[in-house]
């Protein structure tokens, strides 16, 4: 009886991949986020955390060529962004989670910054951090991988986003 009721959740759910934006520098993620979600049959939700009013920004809008991937827009408010963030995974569950980063080491006790660091290790799902920009045609993915449980992860979400690609472990 347990099973079937697990069966029937299972088919029901869709793919979700969650993209955190905070500005129209990571309109990308976005587009990546809509790229995984295809290769899925899945969809969309994109969370921009808002410190102030809470208004849904001029610019937070879907790629044209996002090939009709369902969606959904979401601003939050919040002074703690990692929260907020953590938060709308929560309510959302996502399979995968795309966040940005612009590669600069943190400082002190953070390693990816204040920000990414809590989500990073928090995020009941998988987590997807780009650093630079998204076009949309990955030629090549190297994977680095120690042969642990990630490993089959990251080769799957590779192979979604660059199904001719070249890619290469580490």
């Amino acid at each position: 009886m347990l099973q079937r009721q697990a069966d029937e959740r299972d088919a029901a759910h869709s793919y979700t991949v969650m993209v955190a934006v905070r500005n129209a520098a990571d309109l990308p993620l976005i587009a990546l986020a809509c790229d995984l979600a295809h290769a899925h049959h899945g969809r969309v939700c994109a969370v921009n955390v808002a410190p102030a009013n809470g208004s849904q920004p001029t610019w937070l809008q879907f790629p044209e060529d996002c090939r009709g991937v369902p969606a959904d827009l979401v601003t939050r408010t919040g002074k703690n962004v990692s929260q907020a963030i953590l938060d709308e995974v929560n309510r959302c569950e996502p399979d995968a989670l795309v966040l940005g980063w612009h590669g600069r080491l943190g400082r002190g006790r953070y390693m990816l910054g204040r920000t990414l660091d809590p989500v990073v290790q928090s995020a009941a799902c998988d987590v997807i951090v780009l650093r630079g920009d998204y076009s949309g045609e990955v030629q090549r993915v190297l994977i680095p991988a120690a042969g642990g449980p990630n490993a089959p992860h990251a080769f799957g979400i590779a192979r979604a986003l660059a199904p001719e690609g070249e890619l290469t472990t580490l």
